[in-house]
């Protein structure tokens, strides 16, 4: 009897979100370090995918210290007030994605580098 495995790919519901809406999460969590807030989206990002939801197109490079969003490094970096440039940014309404965003942040929080 020759026996198969069907694998099941399920499509990933793609959200669109704007990469920054999440560092505004972890920024508004007291987490100022854009390094941390970077491993934190990548988690994040890597939590959505098992739940078969795709957070953002942008690509993650590889960075000597971990994962990075360019968007948010720039944004980050060459920011001299980040109280204002975060509250021009769209605060997340969608639960499956605040879900998400507080178990990694719960999970993670103590971790700062």
């Amino acid at each position: 009897m020759n026996k198969s495995t069907t694998l099941v790919i399920a499509e990933l519901k793609t959200l669109n979100i704007e990469p920054l809406s999440l560092a505004k999460y972890f920024y508004e969590k007291e987490i100022t370090s854009h390094l941390f807030i970077q491993k934190l989206i990548y988690f994040t990002f890597l939590k959505g995918l098992k739940n078969n939801l795709l957070l953002f197109s942008e690509k993650f490079q590889a960075w000597k210290y971990g994962p990075v969003l360019r968007s948010i490094f720039d944004e980050m970096t060459n920011c001299s007030d980040l109280d204002a440039m975060f509250n021009q940014i769209p605060s997340l309404r969608r639960k499956e994605v605040i879900d998400i965003l507080e178990s990694i942040y719960q999970k993670y929080r103590d971790c700062e580098v």
